[in-house]
């Protein structure tokens, strides 16, 4: 019973910090987190999206299993998000600048308020 408590605790962290992240990306990008989750492809939403996907499997190691149903999208965008990662880093500046500007939102705890 105790290893399906912690299983499920487990389950309900990851949950929250897979909606914190979601928040932090869609308050910097001016973005409404359910325009994000739909099947937009346009530049601000795909961005926004990446963003998100790629700090949850790089930073916060979440299962791809977990962040791919999260986003509404399968396992094989998840992979393709973090295989391309370093490139979006150093040719894509608003990539880089989102990702930054968030990693530093989830550090410095500017979290908080990002519902």
């Amino acid at each position: 019973m105790d290893i399906i408590i912690e299983d499920l605790h487990d389950k309900l962290e990851e949950h929250n910090i897979m909606q914190r992240v979601l928040s932090a990306t869609c308050k910097i990008a001016d973005l409404d987190k359910k325009l994000v989750l739909s099947a937009d492809r346009t530049y601000p939403v795909k961005l926004a999206r990446i963003v998100s996907n790629n700090i949850m499997l790089n930073e916060f190691d979440i299962n791809k299993a977990r962040v791919g149903p999260f986003h509404n999208r399968d396992r094989s965008s998840c992979y393709y998000y973090q295989k391309i990662h370093n490139e979006q880093k150093i040719y894509w500046k608003d990539y880089e600048r989102l990702y930054d500007t968030n990693i530093c939102s989830q550090i410095m705890g500017w979290k908080n308020d990002l519902s």
